[in-house]
């Protein structure tokens, strides 16, 4: 019940926040954006190698998590409602309600999660509105080569991602406050990205986090997405809990 409590609360919060309906805003019109442009300028759909939506979405989400949008747009959210609110004194006050001091932890890693999620809805909706507008007529009747699996491994794996970066960013906002926690969270998923060109130490690495591509090796599932399916699960309900856990323990009233 306190759960529930804290977590429609958090939801009113974050719906009446400008940020919030800006990113969903630059999320939606990257794809009619770029579909507008693709039909203008090359009304053969076939030879952009977009011929059918799910090879469109796959591309635009990709892009988003090729360039670490995703990531930075889920720290930034983050940081802004866990980390700036410590800062503030908001978490004092609001722990001072509460009789069980783990509720907030949790209600704020959940709609952190659920707000990027939203982002990712948004994208792959706005995606199948634009293509069906713009590019439809032209395209083929039916995926190729997978492409529907292809997207929904990138969905899965991005959302898993997801997860990781949020509780990473909620551990290190614990401690080394909002400014801290943007910087040090961007800089994880940064190093993660070249620590997967070493080959000592990939195979520990939840490497799908910022690699969208090379899903299939011969037609069939990469070993890769095996392990990130695997590994960022554990990684981040290790992080979750250890956050939880100094959160508990942190004195946080003072």
């Amino acid at each position: 019940m306190v759960l529930m409590r804290l977590l429609s609360s958090e939801i009113v919060k974050v719906l009446y926040s400008k940020q919030l309906w800006f990113t969903t805003a630059l999320f939606v019109l990257v794809p009619f954006l770029f579909a507008m442009n693709i039909s203008t300028n090359n009304p053969n759909v076939e030879a952009s190698g977009l011929d059918h939506y799910s090879l469109f979405a796959f591309a635009m989400l990709g892009m988003f998590k090729e360039l670490l949008l995703v990531f930075i747009v889920a720290i930034i959210f983050t940081a802004t409602s866990y980390g700036k609110e410590i800062e503030d004194g908001i978490v004092k006050m609001t722990l001072v309600r509460l009789p069980y001091k783990w509720g907030l932890y949790i209600a704020k890693y959940i709609v952190n999660t659920l707000v990027v999620t939203f982002f990712i809805v948004s994208n792959l909706i706005a995606s199948l509105v634009a293509y069906s507008i713009f590019m439809s007529r032209e395209a083929a009747s039916s995926p190729n080569d997978g492409s529907i699996g292809e997207l929904v491994l990138m969905v899965m794996a991005t959302l898993l991602g997801i997860c990781f970066v949020v509780g990473v960013t909620m551990l290190l906002s614990l401690y080394i406050g909002f400014v801290g926690s943007l910087i040090g969270g961007l800089c994880i998923v940064i190093v993660f990205k070249f620590l997967d060109q070493v080959e000592a130490v990939r195979r520990f690495l939840p490497i799908y986090l910022t690699d969208s591509t090379q899903y299939y090796e011969y037609g069939v599932l990469s070993e890769a997405f095996y392990r990130a399916i695997v590994l960022l699960p554990v990684y981040t309900l290790v992080l979750v809990l250890l956050g939880l856990y100094l959160f508990m323990r942190k004195d946080t009233t003072r």
